[in-house]
Order: C-alpha cells, then sequence, then structure tokens
C-alpha cells in the first residue's frame, strides 16, 4: 500500500481564473443619447480602415473601441459628479462630528450622513480599483 500527499498551489488558480478579462459594459442608452457623435466618429474610423483588405475581427474591434471611447467620458464626469456629492458629506459630518452638545436629533442626522459617507467611499474605492 502506498501513501501519499499533494499539495495544490490554489493562489496560481485563483489568479488564473481572476486574470481572464472580463467583457466591457457599454451602456446602449448613452450611445443612442450621442447616436450623431457616435456616428461619426465611427465613419472616420472606418474610412482609415477601407485602405487595408477588410476582416470581421477588425471591424468588430473598431467598433467596440469606438464605442468605450464615447462611453467612458460620460463614466468620467459622473464620478466627478459623486465625489463633490461625498465632499459635501464630509464636510457636512465633520461639521456635526465637532458640534458640542448635540441633540437626539442631530446625533441622528450624524449617524446617517456617516452611514451614507462610508457606503458611498467604499462604492468609490471599488470603482477605482476596477478602472486601474
Amino acid at each position: 500500500m502506498v501513501r501519499g500527499k499533494i499539495m495544490l498551489n490554489k493562489t496560481l488558480m485563483r489568479l488564473k481564473r481572476l486574470s481572464k478579462k472580463k467583457g466591457s459594459k457599454i451602456e446602449i442608452e448613452h450611445l443612442e443619447a450621442v447616436k450623431e457623435t457616435f456616428q461619426i466618429t465611427l465613419a472616420n474610423r472606418f474610412n482609415a480602415l477601407m485602405e487595408e483588405p477588410p476582416s470581421i475581427e477588425k471591424f468588430n474591434e473598431v467598433i467596440k473601441e469606438t464605442a468605450e471611447g464615447i462611453c467612458e467620458k460620460q463614466v468620467e464626469t459622473n464620478h466627478v459628479e459623486v465625489d463633490q456629492e461625498i465632499k459635501q458629506l464630509e464636510a457636512k459630518r465633520k461639521e456635526l462630528r465637532c458640534k458640542e452638545n448635540k441633540t437626539t436629533a442631530e446625533k441622528i442626522e450624524y449617524t446617517e450622513i456617516n452611514k451614507t459617507v462610508k457606503k458611498r467611499n467604499g462604492k468609490q474605492k471599488h470603482v477605482k480599483e476596477g478602472k486601474t
């Protein structure tokens, strides 16, 4: 009878699973809102492609890159607005925290603002990590 012990490197397997690039999410509603800009940009890119022999892979790549480029601009502006909201809430939270002789209503307000700031900071952290 033979007895043995096998050790598997699970972290390597986990890294292989995580390193797979996920498909990007393109907001179709946003593309429809800026339809003219998207069509002009796409037409310019296809005019440059017509000089080379066409391939379906190249067409797909160009369409995805153009859509991501246009949608990315919208996403960045949303982050700026969220950052400003968080800064305003943090200022209000700091004001309530430093105040002496708080009433019960002010204590409750501070608690609620503190919760929302922590939630939004957590979401911002995950969004920024996903972008890098």
